[in-house]
């Protein structure tokens, strides 16, 4: 028959059997429902079964479930909660009834439930410190950063606007590799949020937090040239920055993407020789070509690729002879390995290149 009701009439049959059933197994299966589907019309019924033995312990897993879902409360019902909650701590040492005292209770309550952030039960410190952070009680989560628990709940904590939220988030070293990504994200979702006076501060704080690394970087960065209009100036400085990371972690692809994404006519020497080395280290040939047709800036290229990606170095030098073939001075030849096979000329007379292997070449 339950099933055939809507969910007003549900809610009004559950706080019913709530207040007038008094089979233990009924009980329990409503508070249970109404754990799931959480309504403050079932508070009080809910917080009298505190006192409860039997069903207590569920009483409480479903009032804390129906406080977390609500940020208003009159001053009159969060007494009578609390009340109740000290009562039932008495005979019950469940964290969700700690929990409940720390959503409801005074200023003495809750620095004596603070520390059970401390405590050996997992559930217990996770429930008490969840309870904290929807009271406002930054400081003492931040202060329990170290538990790989309670960390996301600090980061939570120490995320909460302010004037330092960023530089507070930054000091947030994760305990683990499995959280590092949670922190990176956080740190991320500030900055994207920062204006943009502010986004070549944040990369310095980023880059002066010993445990951040490139990556948080050219990730912040990143995010912050695909969120938002950027002054033309402002643009090319937070580039400049980028696109040598970029390049240092492989991923020249996605630093000539965001070169590209220059507005026309704004891209100046500097950024034009990062935009060709892109395309070099990304293998465009084509368009390093049309960003650059001087044999000599190739081969610089080619030299930088031998010191920085020398598992690359052998395909660059054999489109350059492709490229320049004609066009190359001994001197050039020399530099790039490539040596006449006197056993293999041409039928024209002209020389055919042979290469000496990457590793053993010497550049004068």
């Amino acid at each position: 028959m339950l099933g055939e009701l809507d969910h007003e009439e549900l809610e009004t049959v559950l706080i019913e059997r709530l207040s007038n059933e008094q089979d233990p197994e009924v009980l329990l299966q409503a508070l249970v429902a109404i754990e799931v589907r959480p309504t403050m019309t079932a508070l009080h019924p809910v917080r009298r079964l505190l006192q409860d033995d039997v069903v207590r312990d569920q009483a409480a897993r479903t009032l804390l479930a129906i406080l977390q879902s609500t940020d208003t409360m009159s001053g009159l019902d969060r007494a009578a909660i609390a009340r109740g909650a000290r009562e039932a701590m008495l005979s019950s040492s469940g964290s969700s009834i700690a929990a409940i005292l720390v959503l409801t209770g005074n200023d003495k309550d809750l620095d004596g439930l603070a520390t059970l952030l401390d405590s050996d039960d997992p559930d217990t410190r996770v429930a008490i410190a969840k309870s904290l952070l929807q009271r406002g009680r930054r400081t003492v989560l931040i202060e329990h950063a170290e538990d790989e628990l309670l960390y996301p709940f600090a980061l939570q904590a120490a995320s909460i606007n302010g004037n330092d939220t960023i530089a507070k988030v930054l000091e947030l070293a994760p305990p683990t590799e499995t959280l590092r990504e949670q922190w990176m994200d956080t740190v991320m979702a500030l900055a994207v949020r920062a204006p943009s006076n502010r986004i070549l501060e944040l990369d310095e704080l980023v880059g002066a937090t010993p445990h951040a690394t490139d990556i948080l970087r050219t990730r912040m960065l990143s995010g912050i040239i695909a969120d938002r209009e950027l002054e033309a100036d402002l643009h090319q400085r937070i580039l400049k920055r980028l696109i040598p990371m970029l390049l240092e972690q492989d991923a020249a692809a996605s630093a000539l993407t965001h070169i590209r994404g220059l507005p026309e006519g704004v891209m100046d020497d500097d950024l034009k020789a990062l935009q060709f080395i892109s395309a070099i280290r990304a293998r465009l040939y084509d368009d390093a070509s049309s960003m650059q047709g001087d044999p000599a800036m190739w081969i610089l290229a080619y030299q930088d690729t031998v010191a920085s990606r020398p598992e690359s170095a052998t395909d660059l030098r054999s489109e350059i002879a492709r490229r320049f073939h004609d066009a190359l001075t001994p001197e050039q030849r020399a530099q790039l390995g490539l040596v006449d096979d006197p056993l293999m000329q041409p039928e024209d007379g002209s020389p055919t290149d042979t290469a000496a292997p990457v590793d053993a070449e010497t550049t004068p």
